[in-house]
């Protein structure tokens, strides 16, 4: 069954026979290509083949490329295909809307840095906290929500968390006196102590 979206580009296998043979070696010039849409009144239209649209396979199997436009309303899409030495071939598929698109992946940027006390002892447990500075802030067609995040440093006190790049970010952590608006570069990696102010 072939699945049709609305204006893409369908491809539909036709298998040409005469009397249960297959028919081989037809162009697209020997063949009569005609359909119906949806909606349409009166007879059948006529594709206007050309030699990219009609792909011989094998054993009397072809390829029958239609367009953009010919896939424009949805719908039942009905055809045949008609060549003299061959029995005529009708079949219907059905031309659904264009699927939903999952939104690309926003880029981000991979902020890491180390959190230590006073003693230089890793600071395991101590939560570094990420929101967005501006409210309301999307990306792209995404909404971005408000609701921090957090990240905990490992027992080596370090860590690392994604963030949206180009983002206006407020980062917190609390035992260490910290908080203040970032700008998340645009690129792939930043450590955290090279986007704050400068520390005495």
């Amino acid at each position: 069954m072939i699945k049709a979206f609305q204006s893409t580009p369908t491809e539909s296998i036709v298998r040409l026979l005469n009397s249960g043979s297959p028919v081989t070696g037809k162009v697209f010039s020997d063949m009569t290509v005609k359909y119906h849409k949806t909606g349409d009144a009166g007879a059948f239209a006529t594709k206007t083949l050309v030699a990219e649209d009609w792909v011989e396979l094998e054993n009397g199997y072809y390829a029958l490329l239609w367009s953009g436009t010919d896939m424009n309303t949805l719908g039942t899409f009905f055809y045949q295909v008609e060549e003299a030495g061959s029995d005529t071939v009708a079949d219907t598929f059905t031309i659904e809307p264009q699927p939903i698109t999952l939104q690309a992946q926003a880029e981000k940027c991979i902020v890491s840095g180390n959190v230590r006390d006073i003693a230089g002892e890793p600071g395991l447990g101590r939560a570094v906290t990420f929101r967005i500075a501006e409210s309301p802030f999307s990306v792209g067609s995404s909404i971005v929500s408000g609701e921090p995040i957090q990240t905990v440093p490992d027992f080596a006190g370090n860590f690392s968390i994604a963030l949206l790049r180009n983002a206006k970010i407020i980062v917190e952590i609390q035992r260490a006196g910290i908080r203040h608006q970032i700008d998340i570069p645009d690129q792939e990696t930043a450590n955290l102590i090279d986007l704050l102010p400068p520390i005495n």
